[in-house]
């Protein structure tokens, strides 16, 4: 899908289901980009969870069977907040990257340069 992998659940033909006890977690593994993710569309539930039909084809459950359903989001290099999610009308959340250990020693230097820089000059 767009150059990401995901998993999918499939449930069998015919099958009675019951969705409303299930929790869904949508994790960005790596340094794949959840902003991304959004923007290439495939963050439907259509692309995560279908029924299989008695031709062995693939059918959307509808959005009613996900009444219920708890929907949470993680990733590995990323801070995702606000993060809502419905069958109907998909995702939405902010992601921002949580910056790496040498950037934050970068501006720890900084920082102590400038307060000795300061001190010198008081």
């Amino acid at each position: 899908l767009g150059g990401f992998f995901t998993d999918q659940v499939l449930f069998k033909a015919g099958a009675a289901l019951d969705l409303a006890a299930m929790n869904v977690e949508f994790r960005f593994l790596g340094d794949t980009n959840p902003n991304a993710f959004l923007a290439s569309g495939a963050f439907d539930i259509d692309t995560f969870v279908s029924a299989r039909n008695a031709g062995g084809g693939l059918d959307a459950l509808g959005d009613a069977a996900y009444n219920g359903v708890h929907y949470a989001a993680q990733a590995d290099g990323y801070v995702i907040s606000n993060f809502s999610y419905s069958a109907a009308t998909g995702a939405t959340f902010t992601a921002t990257v949580v910056p790496e250990p040498g950037t934050w020693l970068l501006m720890l230097l900084g920082c102590s340069l400038l307060a000795a820089r300061r001190s010198r000059a008081a």
